[in-house]
């Protein structure tokens, strides 16, 4: 009896808590979205819309390109769009506009999965070129568990093919490179780029900045592997996303059906391997309302794979198709589970023990669920025992490191 009561007031449950999930990933160039030009179209015409095909995608997260220069605009998208049909959870970036361009871009993002953790200015651009830090919000996630942070870069490009177009393009690409080269980023750093980049061809230097970066950390792929001359050539039909009418309409978009692969999602090594929590899902990369029989000829003339109502709301909405693509998400609360035969963690109900086929060079780091550190000591051994009977009844969380992870295990005693 005595035994059973003692088990019961000391007994220690080791858990680790997975998180798995799937992004969906968006950029868009919404055409002068706000726009007060005589070509524009008011924000009340192209709402509905816009809401037609955002209920269609539900993105995760959302660039957008070409917005008037006003905040108000984005606040227009987030409530009137975004935050609708029983939705409240879409949040936006910080609007920024250091360029004093005529036109934006704005990251949104879905509040429930995701949280935008901070953002930098990029200069170089003929807009605003900006990189914003997110982080995957993961079930039961405590603060002292590594985070999954995901890099987004949204750009918008120089438009045009002269020279002086092509040499702006290569400017801003290697101001953005430069960027993410000076910052130092770790090697496990997960980094998406995406935006109307209004290339021609994969040729094309400023393309050829981000693809063939020395620094392998922020090397972008693109996740189809579609290399080629893209402008009006037939074989790359399925990925074509400008434009999306034959004929110029009254809002000032561009005519002459789909034929240029403007709008991209550029991936480094890391999302597209999977290599750190985050993972491109494969073939889920589209041209969104793309398929493949749109050549030269307009999005809504008998379109195969999406409706008359969304195929109509994509031709009416903006010249260009959304690009969308999806990242599997999968991480522990707890971290990984260490290697067999490597660290091994054993658990008794009045102890902790690590153990290591090598020896360890760790701080163990012992938190209460609070995040405050109630033991902390460095060893240097190939074992470590800890007697849980110092601690209180409660929720802990103990951490180490080797050379290569973190590792984070939680117990609870009763």
């Amino acid at each position: 009896m005595k035994k059973i009561t003692l088990l019961s007031v000391l007994w220690i449950v080791c858990l680790q808590l997975q998180a798995q999930d799937t992004l969906t990933i968006m950029t868009y160039n919404l055409l002068q979205y706000g726009g007060t030009g005589h070509s524009s179209l008011a924000p009340s015409v192209k709402n509905p819309n816009l809401k037609t095909i955002i209920n269609q995608i539900l993105p995760d997260i959302f660039g957008a390109n070409e917005i008037s220069n006003n905040s108000v605009y984005c606040d227009n998208i987030l409530f009137n769009v975004l935050n609708q049909d029983g939705r409240d959870y879409y949040k936006r970036a910080t609007y920024s506009n250091v360029t004093n361009s005529n036109l934006v871009n704005m990251l949104f993002y879905n509040s429930n999965k995701v949280e935008l953790s901070n953002q930098y200015f990029i200069n170089g651009g003929t807009r605003d070129m900006m990189l914003y830090k997110l982080y995957y919000k993961a079930p039961n996630q405590n603060p002292i568990v590594d985070t999954t942070f995901i890099y987004v870069c949204l750009i918008h490009l120089k438009a045009g093919n002269t020279s002086a177009d092509i040499a702006s393009r290569n400017t801003e690409t290697q101001a953005v490179m430069n960027y993410l080269n000076n910052m130092n980023l770790p090697s496990n750093t997960n980094l998406i780029i995406m935006g109307d980049m209004n290339l021609y061809t994969s040729s094309e230097v400023a393309y050829q900045n981000m693809v063939n970066h020395s620094n392998s950390t922020i090397r972008f792929y693109d996740p189809v592997n579609r290399p080629g001359g893209w402008s009006n050539d037939v074989n790359f039909k399925d990925l074509h996303t400008q434009s999306t009418r034959v004929v110029s309409e009254a809002d000032g978009g561009s005519g002459g059906g789909l034929d240029d692969r403007f709008d991209h999602i550029l991936m480094n090594q890391n999302v597209i391997l999977g290599n750190h929590k985050v993972k491109y899902v494969t073939n889920s990369y589209k041209a969104f309302g793309n398929d493949g029989n749109r050549f030269n000829g307009a999005i809504n003339n008998s379109n195969t794979i999406i409706s008359p109502a969304v195929a109509n709301a994509l031709y009416s909405m903006s010249d260009h198709l959304p690009v969308v693509a999806k990242i599997f998400i999968n991480t522990f609360n707890s971290n990984i589970t260490p290697p067999e035969n490597t660290i091994n963690w054993t658990l008794t109900p009045t102890s902790f023990t690590i153990t290591s086929n090598t020896r360890l060079n760790t701080p163990i780091t012992i938190y209460d669920v609070l995040g405050n550190i109630v033991y902390n000591q460095s060893i240097q051994d190939n074992q470590f025992v800890f007697n849980l009977n110092v601690l209180g009844p409660g929720i802990y969380f103990v951490k180490w490191n080797d050379k290569e992870n973190t590792y984070v295990k939680k117990i609870v005693k009763f």
